[in-house]
C-alpha cells in the first residue's frame, strides 16, 4: 500500500518503489510501520539533492547496514549520498564509497 503511494508521488513504476521501500526498511531494520517516515526521506532527499529515488536506494544497498551500524540514522545516510550524488558519485559508487568510509574508521 505504501509503495503505491511513494509510486504515485514519485512517479516510479510499482517495481522501483517496492524495491526503494523494502531495500531502506530492510537496511535500517526498521518496521514496516516506518513506510511513511522512509518514502518522505526518501522523496525529500531526491526533491533537495541530485540523485533520484533509484540510486538512493542502490547506495543503501552497499552502505545502509554498515550506516544502521554506525549509528547514522535513515535521513542523514540519504543525505550523506546526496552529498556524494552532488560530486556526480551516484548509486551503487556512492554506497561503496560510504561504506569504505564508515568501515575504515570504525571507531563506533
Amino acid at each position: 500500500e505504501k509503495a503505491v503511494v511513494l509510486s504515485k508521488a514519485s512517479g516510479l513504476d510499482l517495481k522501483t518503489s517496492v524495491e526503494a521501500l523494502t531495500v531502506t526498511l530492510g537496511q535500517f531494520n526498521l518496521a514496516s510501520s516506518e513506510s511513511a517516515r522512509v518514502i518522505n526521506a526518501l522523496a525529500q532527499g531526491s526533491i533537495i539533492g541530485a540523485a533520484e529515488i533509484p540510486e538512493i536506494t542502490e547506495s543503501l544497498k552497499d552502505f545502509g547496514l554498515v550506516a544502521y551500524q554506525a549509528n547514522i540514522t535513515l535521513e542523514e545516510s540519504i543525505a550523506l549520498v546526496e552529498t556524494l550524488g552532488r560530486r556526480q558519485l551516484k548509486g551503487g559508487e556512492a554506497g561503496t564509497q560510504l561504506r569504505n568510509v564508515l568501515t575504515n574508521n570504525r571507531s563506533w
